[in-house]
């Protein structure tokens, strides 16, 4: 690894003396990979706010452990969860260095992403929101196994941003639930041309969270964005989805010449 954060030195440090009870600690008992580096990635982050003066001046005797735990908690996970994970990991370091890995390729990416935003991205004043649809669901009410399918047209290129706020609860029967989106165009094939959206995992935790994807439109030939507010992979009928939905929004930020 090219560069390690002092907090997790510090994690490793506390955590490498572990007991051989400890040492048993099993993979499927820790948190997932893909959320464990949005979690860590996310820590990065509220460890890099946490240095702001404006931060400390606002928050006075704020420390850096209430913010991991608040991490933490927002990711919907416990600190004792974390802990154990931390200390799976301390026994099998080349997999933590794997992970670690993609937690700085993502905290560059954002890094990117910010900085051609701050350079050459401004707000499409007139854009606003596009999605035209209801503004809320309910489900089952609203169809027990309603994807919900969107289709929307565009006419400019830029960085477009989906983000709806859903509460999924623990009964909810879908097979990997995701925000699912593509860029589409029709070449005549009848599927068409699909540039597909990164994918937004929903949790089943009765807990309201957003959920964000973003993509940049590169093609001029893009005439619109499809996809599904809540995907699944289920076959068959004798199942149903328990989730809500608001505040749904699609959003244009168009390049500056």
């Amino acid at each position: 690894m090219k560069t390690v954060s002092w907090v997790f030195i510090l994690f490793f440090l506390i955590v490498i003396s572990c007991s051989e009870q400890e040492k048993r600690i099993r993979k499927k008992d820790v948190i997932p990979d893909d959320e464990l580096i949005a979690l860590l990635a996310d820590i990065h982050i509220a460890d890099g706010i946490l240095d702001m003066p404006s931060y400390l001046k606002k928050y006075p005797g704020r420390d850096s452990i209430s913010n991991y735990n608040d991490v933490i908690h927002q990711h919907g996970f416990t600190r004792e969860r974390f802990d154990m994970t931390l200390k799976y990991y301390s026994n099998n370091p080349d997999d933590f260095e794997l992970i670690y890995e993609k937690v700085l390729n993502k905290l560059s990416q954002l890094e990117s992403e910010v900085n051609s935003q701050r350079s050459g991205v401004m707000s499409d004043e007139k854009a606003s929101n596009l999605w035209m649809e209801i503004g809320e669901y309910k489900l089952p009410r609203d169809g027990k196994r309603n994807k919900i399918p969107f289709s929307i047209g565009i006419q400019k290129q830029g960085f477009y941003i989906i983000r709806a706020r859903i509460k999924m609860y623990k009964d909810d029967a879908s097979v990997n639930p995701r925000l699912t989106a593509w860029f589409w165009y029709d070449n005549g094939t009848g599927n068409g041309v699909r540039y597909f959206f990164p994918e937004s995992k929903i949790k089943k935790d009765e807990t309201w969270r957003y959920y964000t994807i973003s993509l940049k439109s590169k093609d001029p030939k893009v005439t619109h964005i499809k996809g599904f507010l809540l995907n699944h992979d289920n076959t068959g009928t004798e199942w149903e989805k328990h989730v809500d939905i608001e505040n749904i929004s699609v959003q244009l930020q168009t390049i500056k010449k």
